[in-house]
């Protein structure tokens, strides 16, 4: 996600939290925004459930709560057994 101020001006440094979705985030979260005020989401293991879901994206100790939502897919494992 990019993070700008209100003059749409990127924000290095600013803390990023991503919760959410259907399986979990790696311990790196919440990640900070690079020198351009991107922040990249860290790996999501997803569970073996299919369907869609949402992941939000939060500026941490923002007020008021800066936010930003996006839609993710979990596809279909294998099949697990053949009877």
């Amino acid at each position: 996600v990019l993070v700008t101020d209100q003059g749409g001006l990127p924000l290095p440094g600013v803390a990023v939290r991503f919760s959410g979705g259907q399986g979990s985030f790696a311990n790196s979260n919440p990640v900070v925004t690079n020198a351009n005020g991107f922040a990249t989401a860290p790996t999501l293991t997803a569970n073996g459930v299919a369907g869609a879901y949402q992941v939000t994206a939060s500026v941490v100790d923002s007020s008021p709560g800066l936010a930003t939502n996006f839609n993710l897919t979990n596809l279909a494992g294998p099949p697990a057994n053949l009877l």
